[in-house]
């Protein structure tokens, strides 16, 4: 993957590959996806995550983190 991939927030990621950004299991993924913490679209039967919903869901989580700690 080039760098410029990298940084497109517009990146279509399978299940197992949003697992390895987040340095979380599939089942976790799986997880999040079904409480709707991470959106995702269907193609086929594959569940694809955009880079950017993994952003977004890592700068929601650094947010609740500070709350909580303050």
């Amino acid at each position: 993957m080039s760098t410029q991939a990298l940084h497109n927030e517009d990146d279509l990621l399978t299940v197992i590959e949003a697992g390895e950004v987040l340095h979380a299991s599939r089942v976790t993924v799986f997880r999040l996806l079904k409480t709707g913490e991470l959106a995702s679209i269907k193609v086929g039967k594959k569940r694809l995550i955009r880079r950017g919903a993994i952003i977004d869901f890592v700068h929601r989580q650094e947010q609740a983190s500070r709350r909580r700690s303050a």
